[in-house]
C-alpha cells in the first residue's frame, strides 16, 4: 500500500471528527446567536474546534493530516455555505504552513490546532468583510485581528484540555 494513502481507520477517524465538529459547531452557533457581536461565535467555538482538531491530528499522526481534515470539512460545509467552505480552506492552508516547520508530531498537532482556531475567526471575518460585504464592511481590521487573538487564547485552553483528556483516557486502549 502507498504510504500517502489514508487507511480505513484514518478515514473513519476523519469522518467521525468532522461529524463532531459539525454537531458541536451547530450547538455553539445556536448559543452564540444570543450575542450579535461579529466574531463572537468564533471565539466561543475556538476551544471546541481546537480540541477536536488536536485529537484528530494526534490520532492520525500524519504530517498532512490537517490538509485531509480541512479539505473534507470544507467539502462538507460547501453544502451549507460557500463562503464558510472558502474560509475553512484558507484557514487549513495557513495553519498547515504555520506549523510546517515544527518537526515533533505532538508539538505540530498542538500548534496546528491552536492556529486553526485562531485563523478561523480572522479569516471568516475577512471573507465576510470583502466577499459578502453589507454590514460586514463596517468591521475594522483592528477588530478582526482582535478576534483572531482572542480565538488563539481560547484555542490554547481547548488544546490543553484535549491533552489532559487524552492522558486520562489513555488507560483505555480500544485498539
Amino acid at each position: 500500500m502507498n504510504n500517502n494513502q489514508l487507511n480505513t481507520k484514518e478515514i473513519t477517524t476523519i469522518g467521525v471528527g468532522i461529524a463532531a465538529l459539525i454537531a458541536g459547531g451547530a450547538v455553539i452557533y445556536q448559543m452564540s446567536t444570543v450575542f450579535p457581536i461579529p466574531g463572537f461565535k468564533y471565539m466561543m467555538m475556538a476551544p471546541y474546534l481546537s480540541m477536536v482538531i488536536y485529537i484528530l491530528l494526534v490520532k492520525i499522526g500524519r504530517r498532512s493530516a490537517l490538509l485531509y481534515i480541512g479539505t473534507v470539512f470544507a467539502l462538507v460545509m460547501v453544502v451549507m455555505n460557500m463562503f464558510m467552505s472558502l474560509s475553512i480552506i484558507i484557514t487549513t492552508l495557513l495553519s498547515h504552513v504555520t506549523s510546517s516547520l515544527v518537526t515533533d508530531p505532538y508539538k505540530r498537532a498542538f500548534v496546528s490546532a491552536i492556529f486553526f482556531s485562531g485563523y478561523t475567526g480572522s479569516v471568516a471575518l475577512l471573507v465576510s468583510k470583502y466577499l459578502i460585504g453589507g454590514v460586514f464592511m463596517e468591521m475594522s481590521i483592528l477588530w478582526i485581528i482582535s478576534v483572531g487573538i482572542m480565538c488563539l487564547a481560547f484555542a490554547s485552553f481547548g488544546v490543553v484540555l484535549a491533552r489532559k483528556m487524552m492522558v486520562q483516557l489513555s488507560m483505555y486502549n480500544y485498539n
